[in-house]
């Protein structure tokens, strides 16, 4: 066979890799689901008169029954607030002086408050049965707003 020709001269080496670029950024956090916003209570009644009941919401959520929440048993000093539910549910209520606005964050947290005149919570059990809670602390002559708020354990509102 014949010779190999001699050995030419190396290949130039290869061009040397770009850096690599830095990992673009995180996407910006979606917000955490959560319920839906509540609707702002409707005004109440006189006192002794029946709330107008509120336009039906959607399967799933709690809702009072017609009639339902309303102010009963007015004395000197103390009321009570009555509500009948849908189904089992927590309510949060307050009482506030007549034209005091108050949010549903203030309602569900009412220690943001510090004029009102009375807050709590109602466990309610069963669905349409009626529960009450008695309202202290009133004066003869003043009006006052109750503003209820029913959360069930899905956080429907």
């Amino acid at each position: 066979p014949p010779p190999l020709p001699p050995p030419g001269p190396p290949p130039p080496p290869p061009p040397p890799l770009p850096p690599p670029s830095p990992p673009p950024p995180p996407p910006p956090p979606l917000p955490p689901p959560g319920p839906p916003p509540p609707r702002p209570p409707p005004p109440s009644p006189p006192p002794g008169q029946q709330a107008p009941s509120p336009p039906p919401l959607p399967p799933g959520y709690p809702s009072f029954l017609s009639g339902y929440p309303f102010v009963d048993d007015i004395a000197t000093t103390t009321a009570t607030l009555k509500m009948k539910l849908t189904e089992t549910t927590t309510v949060s209520w307050i009482v506030v002086a007549s034209g005091r606005q108050v949010s549903a964050v203030d309602v569900l947290d009412s220690r943001r408050v510090q004029d009102k005149l009375d807050s709590g919570i109602v466990l309610v059990l069963q669905g349409g049965a009626e529960y009450g809670n008695v309202i202290t602390g009133l004066t003869p002559g003043s009006q006052y707003v109750a503003v209820a708020i029913a959360k069930d354990s899905s956080l429907n509102f």
